[in-house]
């Protein structure tokens, strides 16, 4: 825990979608202050996306989900850094939405048990 899912509209090739997995779980841990051996990254990537009422090729909306708040900055130091690590991806960063999401222990499983 943290968990990212990315969801893009642009088809990456495998490298470059374990080079964005690799340099969002990179980024989210030491921002967050948390060991990256929890951290896990989805890259789900070609899907149909629409934005400001028009098929795209070049969106991704990405969810973060961490145990606990955020610690102050926390989002907008990693809206940053995720925006630069989509436009090496081919991303415009005014085609990236982030959706910030607070869990609590109890309601993450994890080794057949909760957090």
């Amino acid at each position: 825990m943290p968990t990212i899912q990315a969801t893009l509209s642009r088809k990456l090739d495998n490298p470059a979608q374990e080079q964005l997995a690799l340099g969002l779980s990179s980024a989210t841990a030491k921002i967050l202050g948390k060991s990256e051996d929890y951290v896990q990254v989805i890259v789900s990537d070609g899907a149909v996306a629409t934005f400001a009422g028009k098929r795209v090729d070049d969106s991704a909306f990405v969810r973060v989900y961490s145990i606990g708040e955020y610690k102050p900055d926390a989002c907008k130091k990693l809206s940053a850094e995720y925006a630069a690590l989509f436009q090496k991806a081919g991303i415009a960063p005014e085609r990236l939405y982030i959706n910030f999401c607070v869990q609590t222990g109890p309601n993450w499983g994890w080794n057949g048990t909760t957090f």
